[in-house]
């Protein structure tokens, strides 16, 4: 008999099946303990760890965003350093 099982009857030798004590559904003690499992960190970590593909996907779209943002930024600083002649 294992831990986590109940045990079979020897007296039915039909194919009965070993039901597991954990496995009732949504409400079982594993399914629970699995949804904390999975659940995301409250924290910096937890942000950086991230497993989820549309939030990583946010993440890089964002990025890109904000280096587009910066990058035009510098190339404006370029141009009004350009368009006035220098002081010597």
């Amino acid at each position: 008999m294992t831990s986590g099982s109940l045990p079979r009857t020897n007296a039915d030798s039909s194919r009965k099946r070993t039901v597991l004590r954990d496995g009732g559904g949504f409400a079982s003690p594993a399914a629970e303990m699995l949804e904390r499992t999975w659940q995301d960190q409250r924290s910096l970590l937890g942000f950086l760890r991230v497993n989820d593909h549309k939030r990583l996907g946010r993440r890089f779209v964002v990025t890109s965003f904000g280096f587009f943002v910066a990058a035009g930024m510098l190339a404006v600083l370029m141009r009004v350093q350009l368009a006035f002649p220098t002081k010597r």
